[in-house]
């Protein structure tokens, strides 16, 4: 599931008439980038959710890249990524992988999948990254206690553990899900999902196209 339904309100005039995830970057959309970077690695369906100016992504509905059917679906009412996601349901018919739309972590995704078969008594894997904390509001933070993951405090100027917006999840969170709310916060406050999380931290290159300064400095490696 690629989550692409933000407003990219922080980019103001940038996104009044394009959603972020079609800004261009070297003449290309990102999510055309994104897109591929996924298919490479044997998806069979790549579910993409759009909101804001929905129709804008009406090319990509039955598109195929590689061996990736892709699927569209346009919210007419917006719930945030939890929402998004229970909009959904029923087309998923396996253990999925989420994924931001506008951030690429360049690392093998695979792995994240072979992760969950080691660590199989969790529900929820994500893929974590190091920075340094710029922002007490940014980001959440998290830390590990033996095998569970926790939300941790944070530190100005410190490094902390943050998500790298890609996350597997077994099917069975499912029935546990609500129609509005943001996903992360959610799973990280309800009791079903305690000592349910998992994580993994990745050093591989990393681009957020998620504020202006991000956007206007990434490179795609």
């Amino acid at each position: 599931i690629i989550l692409a339904g933000g407003k990219g309100t922080r980019f103001k005039k940038l996104t009044k008439n394009i959603p972020k995830p079609l800004l261009k970057i070297n003449d290309k959309k990102f999510l055309d980038y994104l897109l591929f970077d996924i298919a490479r690695f044997g998806f069979k369906k790549i579910i993409i959710i759009a909101g804001y100016k929905g129709f804008k992504f009406k090319s990509y509905k039955g598109k195929k890249i590689l061996n990736s059917q892709i699927e569209l679906f346009i919210e007419k009412k917006f719930n945030g990524t939890l929402g998004a996601i229970d909009k959904v349901k029923n087309k998923i018919k396996s253990d999925f992988f989420i994924f931001n739309g506008d951030t690429i972590f360049n690392f093998n995704y695979l792995d994240l999948f072979n992760f969950s078969k080691i660590n199989n008594s969790k529900t929820i894997y994500l893929s974590l990254r190091k920075v340094i904390c710029k922002d007490l509001n940014r980001y959440t933070s998290y830390n590990f206690k033996k095998n569970d993951l926790y939300i941790s405090k944070k530190t100005l100027n410190k490094k902390i553990l943050i998500s790298g917006g890609i996350i597997f999840c077994k099917k069975t969170i499912l029935k546990y899900l609500k129609r509005n709310g943001d996903f992360e916060d959610y799973i990280n406050k309800q009791k079903i999902f305690k000592n349910k999380i998992a994580g993994k931290i990745y050093s591989n290159s990393f681009i957020d196209i998620g504020v202006p300064k991000d956007f206007n400095s990434s490179g795609l490696f």
